[in-house]
């Protein structure tokens, strides 16, 4: 049973998100009735959000099966961009908590633009950990952080860590943010 659950949850956030996508188009009207539904639309996304945390730390479990109970199977993250090895890979001296996501696609690309959909459920390598501020950042990082700084000098290499071939397995679909 906790694999159809993860499944329901799965479709509706995916639907929840790409509605998300356009009432922050809609929002930008200023009508309060806009304002209203993008409000609506936020509830119900941090509502299931909530319900993929699998403790009290607000860590994302990561690297079972939805059978297993991790996260339900479930837990999407945002990153802006293209689906290339570099994008998915830290940057060396700057990223120094891990790869930089979001649990929302509009925070993922804040000018519009293309957003990979990645399900933290099929990372085997990586971890997902919440680190606010800014609201909403996640960090993609390895399971022993001292192993960052191999991993981020891999980018811009011919060489694709593992790490980062974890991620781009994870993609699971591409959105595009409209242009503010």
């Amino acid at each position: 049973m906790p694999a159809l659950v993860g499944t329901v949850k799965t479709g509706a956030t995916r639907a929840l998100e790409r509605v998300g996508g356009v009432i922050e188009a809609v929002k930008t009207g200023g009508s309060s009735a806009q304002a209203w539904l993008g409000g609506v639309i936020d509830d119900a996304s941090n509502t299931l959000r909530k319900l993929y945390l699998a403790d009290d730390t607000g860590a994302i479990t990561i690297g079972g099966k939805a059978d297993e109970g991790t996260n339900g199977g479930v837990g999407l993250v945002y990153r802006g961009g293209s689906r290339t090895p570099s994008n998915m890979t830290p940057r060396p001296g700057v990223d120094n908590t891990g790869l930089s996501v979001f649990d929302n696609a509009a925070a993922a690309a804040p000018n519009g633009g293309k957003v990979q959909v990645i399900d933290t459920s099929r990372l085997r390598c990586a971890v997902a950990c919440p680190d606010a501020p800014p609201a909403g950042h996640i960090s993609i990082q390895p399971a022993e952080l001292q192993d960052l700084t191999g991993w981020a000098a891999t980018r811009g290499t011919d060489e694709v860590h593992a790490l980062t071939q974890d991620i781009l397995d994870a993609i699971v679909d591409e959105i595009r943010i409209p242009r503010p």
